[in-house]
């Protein structure tokens, strides 16, 4: 089967550009391109039997032998017009369940923000709902674990006995231009201070700096942005931490990493309680080892080649026997 790769950028759709050889060994002859432009993309296109291209650069040419790989940071489904006319919509991640994409524009975590902390511009429901579609041709792929930056972390081994000594941190933009998403971090930010934890209202640290505190770290508060999901997360589980952020059960993600309790612990959407998931996190320290561990297990299964690319297989070969 020969399946060609169009993209933008190369550190949205990797590692699929360096798992040529992968692919072969599943019987795929993967053909990569690097692009400017959704011209630029139909004029490399050629005669494949299917043709992966990044949304970006998916311009009026893309047909039913077209997969388009939406890499947004969000949800919801950008290609949602596309979708009727090509062969499927991979994303990294979106909303479940699905019949939400239906209902809410890509803020769907900001309308409850917005019931929980007060009242905001109504911008995040849509008014007029679009005309429903169904989501069978819509996939779940990798995202964030599998970025070269991560590489480092899903290798380097975690010390899960190691002595931690910054109780919770959170650094992060908290100046979005979004009233419920500047209101929803600026409380994150106040309850990691509170806590007794490190933090600005900027991600000043450079990514060795926020990794390495990070490992010194107990507890990693990880609250919205313009996505419910960010680096943030994968980098707290990668590194030892516990992930501390609010219910995101209506993100589904692949493999299934968000699972409340079991990788994670959800707060509010005020963070009120942080302060008292701190307190109990470290006085109860060694029984949030079995957590610490499935997490950092879930993330680097996220991020490994071999399973990126039998996923993307599976999609390929439901497309071919269709």
């Amino acid at each position: 089967m020969r399946v060609q790769l169009i993209y933008k950028s190369e550190q949205r759709v990797w590692p699929l550009p360096d798992c040529i050889e992968r692919f072969f060994t599943q019987g795929i002859r993967l053909e990569c391109h690097q692009v400017k432009t959704d011209v630029h993309a139909e004029l490399v296109r050629q005669n494949a039997d299917l043709v992966i291209v990044q949304h970006e650069v998916a311009g009026k040419w893309v047909d039913a032998k077209t997969l388009v790989f939406e890499t947004i940071d969000g949800p919801h489904l950008k290609s949602r017009r596309l979708l009727p006319q090509v062969a499927g919509i991979a994303k990294p991640w979106t909303l479940t369940p699905r019949e939400h994409l239906n209902r809410y524009a890509w803020r769907h975590h900001c309308v409850q923000i917005r019931d929980v902390c007060g009242p905001a511009p109504d911008t995040c429901i849509i008014e007029t709902p679009p005309k429903p579609i169904t989501f069978e041709k819509l996939h779940v792929v990798h995202g964030f674990a599998a970025a070269k930056r991560m590489e480092i972390l899903r290798e380097t081994p975690v010390d899960f006995d190691a002595e931690r000594s910054v109780p919770t941190m959170f650094y992060g933009t908290v100046k979005y231009g979004n009233n419920e998403i500047d209101l929803h971090r600026g409380l994150a930010l106040e309850a990691v201070l509170r806590a007794g934890g490190e933090g600005k209202g900027f991600r000043k640290l450079k990514f060795p700096e926020h990794t390495e505190l990070m490992r010194r770290t107990r507890v990693a508060v990880s609250p919205w942005g313009f996505s419910p999901i960010c680096w943030r997360d994968y980098e707290a589980m990668l590194c030892g931490a516990v992930l501390v952020k609010p219910d995101t059960s209506f993100v589904e993600t692949w493999p299934e990493v968000f699972i409340p309790h079991k990788t994670y612990i959800p707060c509010r959407v005020d963070f009120a309680d942080v302060p008292d998931i701190v307190q109990e996190v470290t006085r109860n320290w060694d029984a949030y080892r079995p957590m610490r561990v499935r997490a950092r297990m879930l993330a680097v299964e996220a991020g490994s080649r071999a399973k990126i690319v039998q996923r993307w297989c599976d999609i390929l070969s439901q497309w071919r026997d269709a």
